[in-house]
Order: C-alpha cells, then structure tokens, then sequence
C-alpha cells in the first residue's frame, strides 16, 4: 500500500498536469485502453496518442519528483 503522504503527492503531481495529458493518462493506466482505442478521444492516431501517453507519464514523473523536492 501507498504511504498517504506519498499518494497525496502523486495526486497533486497528476492534478498539476495539463488536461490532455491526465486524460489520457486516465485512460491508457486506470482504464487500461490502447491508444488505439482512445485516438478518436483526442483527434489523433494511434501513435501520435502513444507517444502523448508516453509525454505525459514522463511530465507526471517530473511533477511527481517536484512534489517530492517541495515536500522536503
């Protein structure tokens, strides 16, 4: 189980993320659909959504990081 102050951290690390990004986020982790599935959510293909998956995970480790930092 997640420490609580750390899952407090990583909700404000996903809530200081651009919209797009925390959706699909939302979609490719906590709903577990492909990019493939969600594309015509976001007007994009399938690898452009892949590869905004993949940005937003890495903004989401860098706001997680930040959150850590700022807690310390």
């Amino acid at each position: 189980a997640m420490h609580e102050a750390e899952q407090s951290m990583a909700m404000e690390a996903f809530r200081s993320l651009p919209e797009r990004w925390q959706a699909v986020l939302w979609h490719t982790t906590v709903e577990e659909e492909s990019p493939s599935e969600i594309a015509p959510l976001f007007g994009l293909t399938a690898n452009a959504t892949a590869v905004l998956a993949s940005r937003a995970r890495e903004g989401l480790k860098q706001a997680y990081l930040q959150a850590h930092v700022s807690q310390a």
